[in-house]
């Protein structure tokens, strides 16, 4: 079976933006606009990801790279197209590369050679995988020297320990992972009640942490959350999931200082309580979908000291819970 030619692709995305400059002749062109190049490994069932690609290109315009594991398909194809958008009060569109590759699962380790030949040169690379099992492929480590960060999502894993290991066990890649990220709310609302003076001076006398979660199993962002908390207390903190009759994920969080008690607890898909002594105050908690994780964890293409000390203190939790 032929594969797909990354020379071919390149040449059809060179026609691509031929036809685009070409286009309606009112307009003032097209610009073409590229920071990274964009890879998006995801399952057959699991490609509803336009949108969110659409709504990043604006603020992190990229040559998307679709790779679709399909087990119904017979041999590998592959289509090129454009994602346009025309900014307020401007005549000009931008637009940015998509390609989508659709392949059989066993044939990831050919498609390596096709991304190597389709990534923009001295750019980052960023993979984002949406596929649960892609580690389990063993062509999955023919992707990894592709790539300079690889961002997965631990909700709702099944073995949140053994997720974690994995990923701290992935070599020269910066890793991400989305479940950390839906922790910005919770871990902006801790930190700014004790930058508060009236609150800091219980900060050295906290000596537990209690997370309450729902499901079978502490999800990975609770592990974080503790593992975070504790770092930013010196590690002297005693940390403990508690589970509650509840949707899978966590729930609220205690922080106790003798008679003094902290605790941030979701009321519904969009709200929480924070009480703090006599303080109690409810708080705007929405949930982010794909496009907000991934507009923030696009934002840091470097180290993300934070997390990697959040990671490494959540598969110790996992080790001992």
């Amino acid at each position: 079976m032929p594969l797909v030619e990354p020379q071919k692709l390149l040449k059809e995305l060179s026609e691509l933006w031929v036809g685009l400059g070409k286009g309606d002749g009112a307009s003032q062109g097209v610009l073409r606009a590229c920071a990274m190049t964009f890879i998006v490994v995801t399952e057959a069932e699991n490609t509803d990801i336009g949108e969110t690609l659409a709504a990043l290109m604006p603020e992190h315009p990229s040559r998307a790279i679709v790779v679709i594991l399909d087990p119904k398909s017979e041999e590998v194809s592959a289509r090129v197209f454009a994602q346009c958008w025309m900014p307020f009060g401007s005549r000009q569109q931008i637009c940015c590369e998509e390609v989508e590759i659709t392949t059989p699962p066993d044939k990831l380790k050919d498609i390596a050679n096709v991304i190597l030949g389709l990534t923009v040169p001295d750019l980052p690379v960023v993979m984002w995988s949406r596929c649960p099992s892609l580690f389990d492929l063993p062509e999955f480590g023919r992707l990894l020297p592709l790539i300079d960060k690889l961002i997965v999502d631990s909700n709702g894993v099944e073995d949140p320990g053994g997720f974690l290991q994995r990923l701290v066990a992935i070599p020269e890649v910066l890793v991400a992972d989305l479940a950390w990220t839906r922790l910005t709310r919770w871990r902006e609302t801790v930190a700014h009640l004790f930058e508060n003076p009236e609150f800091s001076g219980q900060l050295a006398g906290i000596h537990e942490l209690v997370v309450d979660f729902g499901g079978d199993v502490p999800p990975t962002r609770g592990y974080y959350l503790a593992a975070w908390i504790n770092a930013c207390l010196g590690g002297k903190i005693q940390s403990s999931m508690h589970k509650v009759e509840a949707e899978a994920g966590i729930h609220a969080m205690a922080l106790k200082n003798g008679g003094f008690q902290m605790s941030l607890e979701l009321l519904d898909g969009s709200q929480a309580e924070l009480r703090a002594g006599t303080l109690v105050t409810r708080l705007v908690f929405q949930r982010p979908n794909d496009y907000l994780l991934l507009r923030e964890e696009l934002k840091i293409l470097g180290h993300d000291r934070a997390y990697e000390s959040a990671l490494a203190g959540a598969l110790d939790m996992s080790k001992t819970s």
